[in-house]
């Protein structure tokens, strides 16, 4: 591309980072940072999804941090980074702040966030404030006009509502 003169996008860069294993996240990481494309969604999910599969969450989270616009792909992504690292901690302070900042979660997200609690350091309290969190969010995403519970959901409902919000 360079030879032709052709400037890579965060495109060409989620690309290479996704699509071929054999190329290590530190080889572009740097080029990524110099054209700013760190910034953008679509590549810097790309990035910090590469730290992942090398177990690496800090850098993973310094990559996240530098993310603007942040969509739900991307704190999912960086849910599933702590949930591969056994990290359940940086999971649930991650989900809190992403409550907080008014992101509704999806069933990916909820999913990583689960499996961050299956680690051997997760609270059992953890684990079931997500879940309880998952039950309602997902009978949401069945039923968005749910005023009312559907027949046999009282005590789920009734289940999760004992749970702090997170």
């Amino acid at each position: 591309m360079r030879r032709d003169s052709v400037e890579p996008n965060d495109f060409t860069y989620s690309i290479l980072l996704t699509a071929s294993p054999q190329i290590s996240p530190f080889q572009i990481h740097a080029q990524v940072i110099k054209t700013r494309h760190q910034q953008i969604p679509s590549a810097g999910t790309a990035l910090l999804a590469a730290y992942s599969k090398l177990r690496n969450p800090s850098e993973a989270f310094s990559v996240f941090r530098r993310i603007k616009d942040k969509d739900i792909v991307a704190w999912s992504a960086m849910l599933a980074c702590y949930a591969r690292a056994g990290d359940s901690e940086g999971a649930a302070k991650l989900f809190m702040e992403m409550t907080r900042n008014s992101i509704n979660p999806n069933e990916f997200t909820l999913s990583s966030a689960i499996d961050a609690c299956a680690s051997p350091t997760a609270a059992a309290g953890q684990g079931k404030q997500f879940h309880a969190t998952s039950i309602k969010v997902l009978q949401a995403l069945k039923n968005p006009f749910c005023g009312v519970n559907p027949p046999g959901s009282f005590s789920v409902l009734k289940l999760a509502s004992n749970f702090p919000p997170l």
